[in-house]
């Protein structure tokens, strides 16, 4: 992120929603810095990231693609299943008629 926010930079007065502050307050204790620098580093993640639309967060994107390839492995599973279906009965169709006895 570029420039510095010291005592000299713009101030801005903003109206957080209820129980915001103290989220933001444990975050910026998580990570070892003031609710200011938490609040400049999150929109500077969310303002200079390549894809905007993206999740920044690898951990997040490494648990969508998990569940993704589940999902494509069920869902393969599940398409094996319903062909195997269609074979049998399909093959059941096209042999002749039982012969009386």
């Amino acid at each position: 992120m570029a420039g510095s926010a010291g005592r000299d930079s713009a101030k801005f007065m903003l109206r957080l929603p209820d129980g915001m502050r103290e989220q933001i307050k444990a975050a910026a204790l998580a990570n070892n810095r003031s609710m200011n620098s938490e609040i400049l580093a999150r929109l500077g993640d969310s303002l200079y990231a390549p894809d905007r639309n993206a999740p920044w967060d690898a951990h997040d994107n490494l648990l969508r693609a998990a569940r993704l390839i589940e999902n494509l492995i069920r869902e393969n599973q599940e398409l094996k299943e319903q062909a195997s279906r269609t074979e049998a009965i399909s093959e059941y169709y096209e042999d002749p008629e039982p012969e009386p006895y």
